[in-house]
């Protein structure tokens, strides 16, 4: 992602597809009020930054359609994002961990912000999600691996704290996994995945025994992948998505869990 576009075009990305799913929900018969984002590492990143950041004007495109949507959603799970650019190699040192550096003129960081980012501190803080933090923000559900060399398991720590001190300790959840390292099969596992899953239910899934769909939208790896669910047994999905839960008969709940490449896994 950091070779292809420099911030803020990711998240203008993200945004987009959050509202082109909006403005066609009655189209593909999706709950519209009900989106989620999920991602790892990049993904997380943007996915927090999609929580905290709704409605942001000044970081949506409205050259990329629907600018008339909102592009607010319903619940975060970000999986092991970094957050504050800038602080991520003393954390490194002050966590003990001989991690990757970040503050280099060739990290992935400073590639996708444009320049050195010890150089530009304002223009980095424009891309973390802390920033943006505010007490309308939706619930979010933070998992991130101790062992974590890419990506030091304080931010994950910082940016829970900094979400809990608007939001209060019901709408945020951090769970810091010993020995995991970044995306490691901890993540995956399938009892892993069902506490995504479960937090998800809480806030999106609707017990109403009918055809009306909860549909979670899980992140957007480029402008063009979008998640498609209908009220029939029949699913259509456009992009890379993976069924991951049935709700109800025929209502069904996709997700996308989205890897993007700021940070080589």
């Amino acid at each position: 992602m950091s070779g292809e576009a420099k911030f803020p075009a990711q998240i203008n990305d993200v945004k987009a597809a959050i509202r082109f799913i909006r403005a066609n929900a009655a189209k593909y018969n999706l709950n519209g009020a009900k989106i989620a984002v999920w991602g790892g590492s990049a993904g997380g990143a943007l996915s927090a930054f999609a929580g905290t950041s709704g409605d942001v004007k000044e970081l949506a495109d409205p050259n990329l359609g629907n600018a008339d949507q909102s592009d607010k959603v319903q619940a975060v799970v970000d999986w092991y994002g970094p957050t504050n650019f800038l602080t991520m190699d003393d954390q490194f040192k002050q966590s003990g961990i001989a991690g990757q550096a970040h503050n280099t003129a060739d990290s992935f960081e400073s590639q996708l912000m444009g320049q050195q980012i010890t150089l530009i501190p304002d223009k980095v803080k424009q891309a973390n999600p802390e920033t943006y933090i505010s007490a309308d923000d939706p619930p979010f559900f933070i998992q991130h691996g101790k062992a974590d060399v890419l990506i030091p398991y304080l931010q994950s720590q910082d940016f829970y704290d900094n979400l809990k001190a608007v939001l209060g300790t019901d709408k945020v959840s951090l769970e810091l996994i010993e020995g995991a390292g970044h995306g490691t099969s901890e993540f995956s596992a399938t009892a892993n995945v069902t506490k995504a899953l479960d937090f998800l239910d809480k806030y999106l899934k609707t017990d109403t025994g009918t055809a009306t769909p909860t549909t979670t939208v899980v992140g957007t790896a480029t402008p063009t992948t979008t998640v498609v669910s209908t009220a029939t047994p029949t699913t259509t999905v456009v992009g890379t998505a993976t069924p991951t839960t049935v709700v109800g008969t025929p209502t069904t709940t996709f997700a996308i869990k989205v890897y993007l490449p700021i940070i080589v896994k």
